[in-house]
Formats: C-alpha cells, sequence, structure tokens
C-alpha cells in the first residue's frame, strides 16, 4: 500500500480571498482557518493523495483510509 500526492499547494497559484471577503455561509471555524492560512509556509504541501494497493487486498487499503481519516480529524 503507499500514498504519492498528486497535487501540492502553490504560493502564487492557491491564492485565497481575505477572510472578510469569504462567503456567510461558513462557519466561525472556517473563517478561522482561512484567516491563519499562510500561503509561503504552506507551498508545496501535498493537498492530494492517491492510494494504491496490491490486487485483491482492498480491505487493506480501506482499513488504511480509515487510520488516515482518524488522524486527520485528529488534526
Amino acid at each position: 500500500m503507499g500514498m504519492l500526492p498528486v497535487a501540492t499547494i502553490h504560493h502564487t497559484i492557491d491564492v485565497i480571498m481575505p477572510a472578510q471577503a469569504l462567503p456567510a455561509l461558513l462557519t466561525d471555524i472556517a473563517h478561522n482557518i482561512f484567516a491563519q492560512y499562510d500561503m509561503a509556509m504552506m507551498h508545496s504541501l501535498p493537498i492530494a493523495v492517491q492510494v494504491t494497493g496490491h490486487h485483491l487486498k482492498e480491505e487493506r487499503m480501506l482499513a488504511g483510509m480509515h487510520v488516515m481519516q482518524d488522524v486527520l480529524h485528529v488534526l
């Protein structure tokens, strides 16, 4: 099983709008995240991964995805 970054953050392309311009539909948590987002610091971090595994080992891959999901929910 493996994970490959398939997309990364680029500090000049992935520019976000100022927090005050965000839609009112976003929660306070989302507004705080956008306000703290530092594009230069996040440059080249993966934003998507592709999970690969051995033939007929889907259960093992799904178990690994559950572990990743649990870790990401803690962050």
